[in-house]
């Protein structure tokens, strides 16, 4: 359970497991500026999950140590199934089937954060 505002990870956080979104909707989101920076960070939205999305398994199925981007509650009330790495990687070996459906939807929404990353670059210089 999770309420507006509050963050699932941030980016540069360890991965250590996977959330499933139950219930509720949870953004995507870009930050710039530094970490140490008292300021607040610019933040930008890439993309909204929902009821049934999976957060973290483009980090898991890249062998990446830590998240690429932050997750933000949007909705008022979130749900989630948290589901730990080893626990994630022991389904995925049990079902070959499973690992290849959540490998290709995993690889389909890395493509589509990688394009809204360029877009988002694009727009910042022409603003520039």
């Amino acid at each position: 359970f999770a309420r507006t505002g509050s963050y699932l990870y941030r980016k540069g956080e360890e991965v250590d497991s996977i959330f499933i979104v139950c219930q509720g909707e949870v953004a995507c989101i870009s930050e710039k500026g530094s970490k140490s920076s008292k300021s607040r960070r610019e933040q930008s939205e890439l993309c909204t999950s929902s009821k049934g999305s999976i957060l973290g398994d483009i980090e898991l199925f890249n062998d990446m140590r830590t998240f690429s981007t932050s997750y933000v509650v949007k909705s008022s009330e979130c749900v989630f199934l948290q589901v730990e790495k080893g626990q994630f990687v022991e389904l995925c070996k049990m079902s070959r089937a499973l690992y290849n459906d959540m490998r290709a939807d995993a690889s389909r929404k890395m493509d589509f954060l990688n394009d809204r990353f360029v877009e988002e670059y694009k727009a910042s210089k022409r603003l520039k």
